[in-house]
């Protein structure tokens, strides 16, 4: 049975460990995956599939999909470090960015005061 796995790491989160989730997929459409865990029904759209999104307010997340139905091999696999890592160099991209913006907000302002 295949399965979808998300992955998310949320920054307001004090533990900052990311969060792996496993949905059953249920149906597959034209431009959707419809899954189900326990009672929640999830919608996957199929082009943001293997890419990392930013879910606003400071969380970040990856989802593929795969054949192996075993969480601890999920886990432990491959393809979830390479997501963890890809959602890191997104994060990381990101943080360069909000500090090159302060950085110049600060030069903006000391040129204001002087």
């Amino acid at each position: 049975m295949s399965q979808v796995v998300e992955i998310t790491i949320d920054l307001t989160n004090s533990n900052c460990k990311p969060r792996i989730e496993t949905f059953g997929i249920v149906k597959t459409g034209e431009r959707n995956i419809y899954c189900k865990s326990g009672d929640v029904g999830r919608r996957f759209f199929i082009p943001y599939m293997n890419e990392v999104k930013y879910r606003g307010f400071l969380q970040y997340s990856y989802r593929y999909q795969t054949e192996e139905t075993d969480y601890r091999e999920i886990v432990e696999s491959e393809k979830t470090s390479g997501a963890v890592n890809e959602i890191v160099k997104y994060l990381e991209s990101d943080l360069r960015c909000y500090q090159k913006r302060l950085e110049a907000t600060e030069e903006y302002y000391q040129r204001l005061l002087e």
